[in-house]
């Protein structure tokens, strides 16, 4: 299995230097660009603490900027209308995170909506599901679970990406930071854009991990 690491995001490179694409100290950014910024701040960590969010806001902000960088296939809705379902199983902090981070907002005018599951069997109705660590006795139901189903599946334990998952949140350095599954992510249906692996951790290319 091919791994490939990548370099710190912008905030993470030291001594003051900007990185290769990040701007200049000391000027301001277009107002288009401020959004993206956050997004990345968020996503990628800061070696330097910027970012002090508690863990259970930070998770769900991970898994709402998730959904912005993937594109399911069209099979995966109903229909025009459907809504995106962000699903959690385990940890209710995070689900009452996604449901306030979520109300009112959409993603590719799609309508966002968070469910609780009872167990891993009801996530072939799910797009984005996070599995909590309290959870990890039912990553062997995974694979089985979510077959033939375009579900970005998200987890926090070393052994997620083994088992089939396609994201994996881990702590590094005292930062959340991700590695991603292409393998996972191919069966899936899902298409993760570039600029998402660019602040991956690590990205897997093969088999578990």
């Amino acid at each position: 299995m091919a791994i490939l690491r990548n370099q710190p995001a912008c905030g993470a490179q030291g001594r003051g230097r900007p990185g290769p694409g990040c701007p200049a100290g000391g000027r301001s950014l277009p107002a288009r660009w401020l959004g993206l910024v956050l997004t990345v701040i968020i996503l990628a960590g800061t070696s330097s603490g910027q970012v002090s969010l508690p863990e259970r806001q930070l998770k769900a902000a991970f898994l709402y900027n998730f959904a912005k960088f993937v594109e399911w296939p069209g099979d995966a809705f109903a229909g025009p209308a459907d809504p995106l379902r962000f699903c959690v199983l385990g940890d209710d902090l995070v689900g009452e995170e996604l449901d306030r981070l979520l109300r009112g907002k959409t993603i590719a005018n799609r309508p966002l909506v968070a469910r609780r599951l009872k167990g891993v069997a009801e996530a072939q109705h799910c797009h984005v599901l996070f599995i909590a660590a309290e959870e990890q006795g039912r990553m062997r139901e995974l694979p089985g679970a979510v077959r033939g189903a375009s579900v970005l599946t998200v987890g926090e334990n070393n052994t997620f990406i083994a088992w089939g998952g396609v994201i994996n949140l881990l702590l590094e350095d005292e930062q959340l930071r991700f590695e991603v599954s292409l393998r996972a992510a191919g069966e899936a249906r899902l298409k993760i854009s570039s600029k998402l692996l660019a602040l991956a951790r690590a990205v897997h290319t093969g088999g578990g991990g």
